[in-house]
C-alpha cells in the first residue's frame, strides 16, 4: 500500500558556522526538511515512518529519517520516498521535457542500524522508471544497493532487461557519505552515468568514470530514498538517514557542501596480468573485452596465483581494483595476500560470459617502495580470468 503520511518535525537545529552549507544558486530542487515530505512527490510505506530528525552524529543538522521493519507476512518491507516536488507543491516531472539534459543527484546517506543477511538484498537508493510498458523492465536505471555480503553496489538495468553491477565498494554503516550521481537523460544510446563519493569520482567496470546508457524509458524517472528489502532480511529494524539532497545542472550545484568542479580522481596505476608472475596459468587472447595484450586463465586447482609488484610512493591505504571474468556458473573465491599477508578473501562470481569483465574494489595498506600483491585461488575452480589490478 502507498500513501502520503504527515511528517512529525522535530526541533530545528543550529548548524555551527565551519558546517553549514553555502549559499548556492538555485537548483532544480532541494530537499529541505525543514518543508517536510512535502518535497517529495509521495511517500511508501509497506510498513515505515519519516520523520524528520537531528543528525544522530551532530554533524549536518536536520535529517530526514526512514524506518522500517519486518512485514507480518515475510514479505518484502519498505520505507522510501518517491519522486520530487517543487516549492510550489506541483510535481517536478523527470520526463521527455528534459531529453539530453545533464544532471546531478547530490545528498548525504547515514545507514544505522541495517541489518543484512548474506544473499539478501536492500537496496538504499533508486532512480525508478515509471510508466514503462509491460515489455520493458520495471525498475531501473539505477539502484544502488547491497546483497548482504559488505559491500554497496551500483546496479545499471537496461531497456533490455540486462541487469550488471557497473561498480562494487565497500558498504560503510554508521557514518555519514556523501554521492552524487551525475547522467545525461536519454532514450538511447547518448545517455550516461557519472558516480562520486566522498567528492572522488569513481571508475565502472569498463574501466572509465562515465558508463553509456540509457538513464528513461516508459513516462518518466523518480528519484527515491530510503530502505526497500527483501522479505529474507528478517523483522528487524533498519534506518536510513538523508541529508542535503539536491538535484542541478551542475556537479557543483549538487555535490553537499558546495564545491567548484568534480575533484580529480586520484592517481592510479594500472598493473596488467600479463605482466605479473603467474603460477599454474597462462597468458589467453581468447575472449574479448581485455585490456593490454591479454588476460591470465589460470589452471582450475586451488593454490594457483596470479602475483603482481607493485610500488608506492608512501605507506598507507590504497584503493585496490582487480579487473576479472568468471564465465561459469560457480563462485571462485581468490584470497587477496599483501607482502605476503592475506588481507581478504573474496568472491568472483559469474559475469554472465567470459567476454563480460567487472571489477571488484578493496582497500589495502602498502610499504612505501616495493610491494607484492598476490590473488590466489581458493577452490579447485582457480582463480577467475585475471586482466589487470589498479592501485589509487
Amino acid at each position: 500500500m502507498t500513501r502520503r503520511t504527515a511528517l512529525a518535525l522535530g526541533g530545528a537545529a543550529v548548524l555551527p558556522w565551519w558546517l553549514a552549507e553555502p549559499a548556492r544558486a538555485s537548483a532544480l530542487w532541494t530537499g529541505d526538511p525543514a518543508l517536510g515530505t512535502n518535497v517529495f512527490d509521495g511517500i511508501e510505506l509497506e510498513p515505515g515512518k519519516i520523520t524528520v530528525v537531528n543528525d544522530p552524529k551532530g554533524l549536518y543538522g536536520s535529517c530526514f529519517k526512514y524506518e522500517t521493519w519486518g512485514n507480518p507476512d515475510g514479505s518484502k518491507a519498505r520505507c522510501e520516498s518517491r519522486g520530487l516536488r517543487n516549492p510550489d507543491g506541483s510535481v517536478l516531472r523527470l520526463n521527455d521535457a528534459y531529453l539530453g539534459a545533464v544532471q546531478y543527484l547530490g545528498w548525504r546517506a547515514l545507514w544505522n542500524p541495517m541489518p543484512t543477511k548474506s544473499g539478501s538484498w536492500i537496496a538504499l537508493y533508486q532512480c525508478h522508471i515509471s510508466g514503462e510498458s509491460s515489455s520493458q523492465p520495471q525498475s531501473g536505471p539505477f539502484v544502488l544497493r547491497t546483497l548482504g555480503d559488505g559491500m554497496l553496489h551500483f546496479q545499471l538495468t537496461t531497456p533490455g532487461g540486462s541487469t550488471p553491477h557497473i561498480w562494487n565498494g565497500p558498504l560503510r554503516l554508521n557514518t555519514w557519505q556523501s554521492f552524487v550521481i551525475g547522467y545525461r537523460v536519454s532514450r538511447g544510446t547518448d545517455g550516461w552515468v557519472e558516480f562520486y563519493v566522498d567528492g572522488v569520482q569513481q571508475t565502472f567496470t569498463n574501466g572509465q568514470t562515465r558508463y553509456p546508457c540509457a538513464t528513461l524509458w516508459g513516462d518518466h524517472i523518480n528519484h527515491k530514498w530510503g530502505v526497500y528489502r527483501s522479505g529474507s532480511n528478517g523483522d528487524a529494524v533498519a534506518d536510513a538517514y538523508l541529508n542535503s539532497a539536491r538535484l542541478a545542472t551542475t556537479y557543483a550545484e549538487a555535490v553537499p557542501g558546495g564545491g567548484t568542479t568534480p575533484p580529480p580522481p586520484p592517481p592510479v596505476t594500472r598493473y596488467e596480468a600479463e605482466n605479473a608472475t603467474i603460477s599454474q596459468g597462462l597468458l589467453e587472447t581468447t575472449h574479448t573485452g581485455f585490456s593490454g595484450t591479454g588476460y591470465v586463465n589460470t589452471d582450475n586447482v586451488s593454490g594457483a596465483y596470479v602475483q603482481f609488484a607493485v610500488s608506492a610512493a608512501s605507506a598507507g591505504s590504497r584503493t585496490l581494483r582487480i579487473r576479472y571474468s568468471n564465465g561459469t556458473t560457480t563462485n571462485r573465491p581468490m584470497a587477496i595476500a599483501v607482502n605476503g599477508t592475506t588481507v581478504a578473501t573474496r568472491n568472483y562470481n559469474a559475469t554472465a560470459n567470459w567476454d563480460t569483465w567487472a571489477i571488484d574494489t578493496l582497500t589495502v595498506t602498502l610499504n612505501a617502495g616495493s610491494n607484492t600483491i598476490r590473488l590466489t585461488a581458493t577452490t579447485a575452480g582457480g582463480c577467475p580470468n585475471i586482466d589487470y589490478i589498479e592501485v589509487a
